[in-house]
């Protein structure tokens, strides 16, 4: 439930934000039972629905990654969920505090 949640949040907050082409990676095996409604069970059919509804609203590809090779990802959502901040990384033209971690990563995955 908890990453469904993550994607449902993520989707909205990018089509609440105009953006229209963007890739999501995440680690979460699960993936491919969000994106069907019968694989989701009945309790989180309303969570799906939001997910699908963000999702039109984008032009998006989806990939699984492991966990090791998006640390960034890892360290913002840890970052957000022990500071309790309820606004997007994004609107806040990012994260500076992340900018070296940021490149690091960027280096690696080229």
């Amino acid at each position: 439930e908890a990453d469904l949640i993550a994607h449902v949040w993520s989707s909205e907050a990018l089509s609440d934000l105009k953006i229209n082409r963007v890739i999501l990676e995440t680690s979460s095996s699960q993936l491919p039972q969000f994106l069907a409604l019968h694989a989701v069970p009945w309790n989180l059919h309303t969570l799906w629905k939001r997910l699908r509804k963000a999702l039109d609203h984008l032009k998006c590809r989806h990939f699984l990654v492991r966990k090791e090779c998006n640390r960034v990802a890892s360290t913002i959502a840890t970052s957000a969920l022990q500071s309790q901040w309820h606004q997007s990384y994004i609107s806040a033209n990012g994260p500076r505090w992340l900018d070296a971690s940021i490149r690091r990563e960027a280096s690696h995955a080229a």
